[in-house]
Parts: structure tokens; sequence; C-alpha cells
């Protein structure tokens, strides 16, 4: 039985042997053909199939590289993020710490002025508590000067110390530096020899006697005591404050 096969081109069937169609006359292929064919794709598409190869992989090359360069960015970009909030936080810590230190000095010198100014106040209301003559009291509402101490002889047969004693008097001059008026006696000083107290005797001699003065005024006179003659120490007390009861000392021996 004759083989048969299909006419490319007009698709009748014909021998297998023969060379052309017998309807269109058209060139029968054979084996060959197809197999030269085949060969002719091959040659065309090896190379189409290498060149898109060569593309995807020129293409994830360049994806991978710029994937690459794009995780280097991001690492540069972060280092340099670190770095600068490394820089602001050291630059806000030593600014806190200058700021803690300066607060610190102000304290210290604040401190410093109060000691001094606490040391003025002391020196002006708080006086020294002990006087000798020639020396000045002042406690802001009184003057006194402490002029003069010394024995005295009553020339009034009548009035004579006790036996074994003696008269004494010392001499103040008191000026009134307040804004008010105020008292001023010869009351307002008290007596002790060797810590004992002092009687006053009745003697009027140029005496300070008892009177109110106004501001800028003055009184002078003398206090008179009846001591013991052998009185290794005597001292005349001032107090001057009623309400807190300070006193200041006037040594006559």
């Amino acid at each position: 039985m004759a083989k048969l096969k299909v006419c490319q081109k007009c698709g009748s069937t014909m021998d297998s042997s023969a060379k052309a169609c017998p309807q269109c006359g058209a060139p029968a292929k054979g084996k060959t053909g197809c197999i030269i064919g085949g060969v002719i794709a091959a040659v065309i598409l090896i190379p189409l199939i290498a060149n898109s190869s060569n593309s995807d992989s020129d293409t994830k090359t360049t994806d991978t590289s710029s994937a690459v360069v794009s995780t280097v960015s991001v690492a540069e970009e972060n280092s340099t993020v670190a770095e600068s909030v490394s820089e602001d936080k050291a630059s806000s810590e030593a600014a806190e710490e200058n700021q803690a230190q300066a607060k610190e000095e102000s304290k210290a010198e604040s401190k410093g002025e109060v000691k001094e100014e606490s040391k003025e106040e002391v020196k002006e209301e708080v006086p020294n508590n002990v006087y000798k003559v020639g020396e000045t009291l002042e406690t802001g509402k009184v003057k006194i000067t402490f002029q003069s101490a010394e024995d005295y002889t009553s020339d009034n047969m009548f009035i004579e110390p006790d036996e074994g004693n003696k008269y004494i008097r010392a001499y103040f001059v008191v000026e009134n530096t307040g804004n008010t008026d105020t008292l001023v006696s010869s009351y307002d000083f008290d007596c002790y020899a060797d810590d004992s107290a002092a009687d006053t005797p009745l003697l009027t001699d140029k005496m300070l006697s008892s009177t109110t003065l106004s501001p800028g005024r003055k009184a002078e006179g003398y206090v008179y005591y009846e001591v013991p003659q052998n009185a290794q120490k005597i001292e005349i007390e001032y107090e001057t404050s009623y309400w807190t009861q300070k006193k200041v000392i006037f040594v006559v021996k």
C-alpha cells in the first residue's frame, strides 16, 4: 500500500514519493525540509534565548547592585543620624551641666551675701557689751559716752559711806539719736561690786537727772554708788532693750 502525505499548501493528499502536489503544483516537503526548517528555527531562536537570558541576568545584576547601593545609603544615613543624635545629646548634657553649675555658684554667692549681710546686721543690732572710759555706746535710739569714773568724797557730814565702804561716781553723756522722745535717768544704770549689787547714795552734785529728751537732745551728769573699799571688780550695767533685756557693761575697775 502506497504511503500518502498532505500538501502543505492546498491540503490535498498525494503519494509520499511525489515531489510536487498534483493539484496545486507546490513542491512537496519531505523529512529533509523539516530538518532544514528545524535547523533554521534553532539558529534563529538560540541567539534570542541567549539574549533574553543575558538580559534577565543583567537586570538581576542591576537590581542587586541597586539594592546594595540603597542599603549602603540607608546605612550611611542611619550613621549620620546616630552621630547627630549623639552630638545633640552630648550638647544637651553639657548645657544642663553648665546650667547646674551656674545655679550652684549662684546659690553659693547668694549664701555668702546673706551671711555677710547677717554679720553686718548683727554688728549693728548687737553692740559690744563691754565699754571702758572714753568709749561710746550706740543703740540706735541713744548714744551714751562713758567719760570718766572716780572715787568720790562727800562734803556733807550727814552723808557718809558705811565703814569699810566708799563712794564712786561715773560721768555719762546721753544723746537721743532716735525719732521719738526718750526718758533718761540715773536709775537706768545699776552698779555691781565683785558681782554684788551696790547701793545708790543720796548725792546730787551734778547728778544725771531724770528727764525726757527730744530727738537730737542731750543730757549729762554723774551716777553715784557705794561700794566696798577693797572691791576688785566694779561694773555699771545699762539695759539697752526693755523687751530683750540685753545689757552692756561700763567697766569702772
